[in-house]
């Protein structure tokens, strides 16, 4: 099942993408090797996903996070809610609070 996921990147921005395994894909994009976006903005932090039943659902969702402003975004991130409140998208399992970092605030350079 693929998942729709959100990165926060060294300068604060968010990165929302759609991966197979989402803690692989994370890799490739903190080494380098990922979307021409995130490569610049190193390092990167997982801050939300969210598990989908089809591929077609993951490019809804991606489609439909990537409209949102930022501060619904943000919403989105610390609400920690698995989806956007669409009847027709559905996430078979959202992250636990555990495992991805919600903070709102960009890590500070150094």
């Amino acid at each position: 099942m693929p998942y729709v996921y959100m990165l926060r990147c060294a300068d604060g921005s968010l990165y929302t993408g759609i991966a197979k395994d989402a803690d692989a894909r994370l890799k490739v994009h903190q080494a380098g090797q990922g979307g021409r976006y995130t490569r610049a903005r190193r390092p990167v932090t997982l801050v939300w996903r969210c598990e989908v039943a089809t591929w077609r659902e993951a490019m809804q969702l991606e489609r439909a996070i990537k409209r949102l402003p930022r501060a619904k975004k943000l919403a989105l991130i610390e609400s920690g809610q698995p989806n956007l409140g669409c009847p027709l998208i559905t996430c078979a399992a959202s992250e636990p609070a555990d495992r991805v970092d919600r903070s709102t605030t960009p890590p500070a350079a150094g």
